[in-house]
């Protein structure tokens, strides 16, 4: 029986693989209905549902200007979205900082990026990490030009509170980025009025539909750390509303 139930999961997901590699779903508009009927949660598969040919248009790191000289934070920066955007930054000349919780994994990814790459710890789930973190940041830096709010977790946490008291994913996904934010603002406002261009960049997610229009953002502590209210997708859809809000 679950030989049975595997092979037909298999064989979904290769159909479904097909659709999108042959553009079925693109043409026939299957996810844009979907969508259309209240389902939120599918507008992350949208992207998988469109034809590379549509893509050509689309921003490439080649087209990005010379960094030389300038410097670059990135939360998150040793895997994933994260990862990617240091290596790209670095590529142009900018002096990249990657923050990540763990330093065995920063100095590794470090090591395979070619630039000038440099490190440091914080955990976005702790505010007492990341006032420590931009203290540090700010005696070792007199400029930011470039700020990438990337780090965060999914929503697969089993609704965990910080030793702090509050929800792990929001904690982790918004409260630390408003915080050091907040830190940061009159550096940035500093380079800002030296170069005239400064980039803020908040990595939010499609999820953020699932807070819409239901339950929007809990604004009260009570509300946030109740699991019935804010527990895996919920709470994951909420703190990326909330980052798009900031």
């Amino acid at each position: 029986m679950i030989c049975k139930v595997v092979t037909v999961i298999v064989g979904l997901i290769a159909v479904l693989m097909g659709l999108i590699a042959t553009g079925v779903l693109h043409k026939t508009d299957i996810v844009a209905n979907l969508v259309a009927k209240n389902k939120p949660e599918l507008i992350g598969m949208v992207p998988l549902t469109t034809k590379q040919s549509d893509l050509k248009n689309c921003f490439k790191v080649e087209s990005l200007p010379s960094l030389t000289g300038k410097v670059a934070l990135v939360t998150g920066g040793n895997s994933g979205i994260g990862y990617e955007t240091v290596k790209s930054l670095a590529s142009k000349g900018a002096e990249v900082i990657m923050a990540c919780r763990s330093q065995a994994k920063c100095t590794e990814a470090a090591s395979m990026i070619k630039g000038k790459v440099s490190t440091m710890l914080v955990d976005m789930s702790s505010m007492k990490s990341v006032g420590e973190f931009s203290k540090e940041f700010l005696k070792r830096y007199k400029r930011l030009d470039i700020f990438v709010q990337n780090a965060g977790i999914g929503v697969f946490d089993d609704h965990t509170i910080t030793p702090e008291g509050v929800e792990l994913i929001f904690a982790t996904n918004f409260l630390g980025h408003f915080k050091m934010h907040l830190a940061f603002e009159k550096l940035l406002e500093t380079t800002a009025k030296l170069t005239g261009d400064v980039r803020i960049v908040l990595v939010s997610s499609a999820a953020s539909f699932d807070a819409i229009p239901e339950v929007g953002v809990h604004l009260n502590l009570k509300d946030l750390n109740d699991k019935s209210k804010s527990s895996g997708v919920k709470a994951y859809g909420q703190s990326k509303l909330a980052q798009g809000k900031l």
